[in-house]
């Protein structure tokens, strides 16, 4: 739902309004902020969330760099009411850079794991409820980011990485 000249009430209403009248099955936010997300909840129940969402987001974030519009906040209203979080733009918008923590745990285990891997394993990781959007246009680059879902990450890491 986009940021215009209407007022994000007035559109999501518009929303559960088709949704009441069984023109439209599910409503869902995108790119919202974690008020709005409250506004939402407080309007009608909502199927999915899809915000910018990322290790390199968040991680930059907490270095006062970026934007994610509240991603840490939304994914905590997401996991408070069992809505899942679909981040997009997790691997375009930079990857770890070499010398950043997860390449330094991928050499303290030894293997072989690309920068892109590790931003899913992280995903993976961090909630239950991210569901993460990995699009690509190279059938390698599909089968390296599948082979992310086999790679194990302990609370000691994710420790390490947060």
């Amino acid at each position: 739902m986009g940021h215009g000249q209407v007022p994000f009430d007035e559109q999501l209403g518009a929303m559960f309004e088709l949704q009441k009248e069984g023109k439209i099955q599910h409503v869902a936010l995108s790119n919202v902020s974690p008020e709005e997300l409250e506004t939402g909840l407080s309007m009608g129940e909502i199927a999915t969330v899809e915000n910018l969402y990322g290790y390199v987001q968040c991680t930059t974030l907490r270095e006062g760099h970026g934007e994610t519009r509240g991603g840490e906040e939304v994914l905590a209203l997401c996991e408070q009411h069992g809505i899942p979080l679909v981040p997009f733009f997790s691997l375009v918008h930079g990857l770890p850079k070499a010398g950043d923590k997860p390449a330094e745990l991928a050499r303290k285990y030894q293997v072989q794991v690309s920068e892109a891997q590790l931003t899913i394993v992280w995903l993976l990781h961090k909630s239950p409820w991210l569901l993460p959007i990995l699009s690509t246009s190279s059938l390698a680059h599909l089968r390296e980011n599948l082979k992310a879902a086999d790679i194990e990450l302990s609370p000691a890491d994710m420790a390490y990485l947060s």
